[in-house]
């Protein structure tokens, strides 16, 4: 049985041939007007003309400090927290059973029992060191685009063992669901071709306030990102990773959206994807050039900066932050050693962005280092 990571991706990607440039809306005929002339004295010109060309280059040099990405204007350096990483995350390993994880060992520490029969388990998102929110939908409408959502609130024992899961909200969703808020009040959704309209994209829509954004344009690449508060929506284009305020004005995506890590910058032929956004202004991201490994990079949305964290191995991509967003859970797919079978696997690791150490995580009491198909959900 496939993940859930490679079920929404699949569905997520299924019609990106569907677009064709025929369906986007032209860009307005901006055309630029002849200015008036008036004579004027030849003295004159001369002394206006150099003051005109300074002013220009003021100008220019005001315009390009705007253009720099500024996404948190007004506030400062994303604030890292000091303590320790949470104890507990919750995975899958086939897609249907959720599980309380040790994050120190991968070990698994409890199973959580499904609270609603016939329901899927799809996404989560921590609210905290021991409390979660779990996402379900209805099954027979999940590849329809138009389904149930059942949203539950779970919280752990300091050991890490699952309370009884209460239901925090229901709703019904038009679109496929990506991301959520950490309170669960705003959902990413992605149209997926719904409703024969195969420009429709991205929507998001906010439970609390009852509104709802739609943005078209061609596909993403990459299943989109909400932060924490849900203010703000990453995406993987054809040409880089682009940033989107959830409260932008309906409209296309390449009047709305701004391309924040363009893939040029890291090399020909290089790919941004698996976007996570995490709650201290970081958008963490992988680069790949091909089957060649993946270098994990992170950028700072306050001041428009990317830098490189670490080279990984393998040929897929897992990130999830922990709330702070200083710890980070990464599944890599890795072909397994002969002596453990052959095959793919995915090894798991833990990593401190500040220090930068990186904890391998085991999979088995025996203490095999590679995953057998652990997902990591939520942190």
């Amino acid at each position: 049985m496939k993940s859930i990571e490679d079920r929404l991706r699949d569905t997520f990607r299924a019609d990106a041939e569907t677009v064709r440039p025929e369906t986007m809306r032209g860009l307005p005929d901006q055309r630029m007007r002849p200015a008036r002339r008036a004579a004027r004295h030849g003295a004159w010109r001369q002394a206006v003309i150099p003051l005109a060309a300074a002013a220009a280059v003021i100008v220019i040099l005001l315009g390009s400090a705007v253009a720099v990405p500024r996404l948190f204007p007004g506030r400062g350096s994303p604030t890292i927290a000091s303590g320790p990483p949470p104890p507990f995350y919750l995975g899958t390993r086939d897609g249907a059973e959720l599980e309380v994880n040790n994050a120190a060992t991968g070990q698994i520490v409890a199973q959580v029992p499904q609270p609603r029969k016939g329901a899927v388990l799809w996404i989560a998102t921590a609210t905290g060191r021991l409390t979660f929110l779990v996402a379900f939908v209805s099954r027979q409408e999940q590849q329809k685009c138009t389904g149930r959502l059942w949203l539950y609130r779970l919280r752990l024992t300091a050991a890490g063992r699952p309370l009884p899961m209460s239901l925090a909200a229901t709703t019904t969703l038009h679109g496929l669901l990506t991301s959520m808020s950490r309170d669960g009040q705003v959902l990413a959704l992605m149209s997926n071709g719904c409703n024969a309209n195969p420009a429709t994209s991205l929507t998001v829509l906010n439970q609390s306030t009852h509104q709802v954004r739609h943005w078209t344009g061609p596909k993403p690449r990459e299943v989109a990102s909400l932060s924490g508060d849900g203010s703000l929506l990453v995406y993987a284009t054809g040409s880089g990773v682009s940033a989107l305020p959830a409260s932008a004005p309906d409209g296309s995506l390449a009047h709305r959206a701004r391309t924040v890590a363009p893939d040029h910058e890291f090399g020909p032929g290089t790919v941004a994807d698996h976007l996570r956004l995490a709650p201290n202004n970081t958008l963490y991201f992988g680069t790949h050039r091909g089957h060649n490994g993946w270098q994990l990079r992170a950028y700072n949305l306050t001041t428009g900066r990317t830098r490189l964290l670490k080279d990984l191995p393998g040929t897929s991509l897992g990130i999830v932050s922990d709330p702070s967003g200083r710890y980070l859970l990464l599944r890599y797919g890795l072909n397994r050693a002969p002596r453990h079978g052959g095959g793919p696997a995915a090894g798991l690791v833990r990593l401190d962005t500040t220090t930068g150490k990186i904890t391998r995580l085991a999979a088995h009491a025996s203490g095999v280092e590679e995953f057998t198909g652990e997902v990591v959900l939520a942190w």
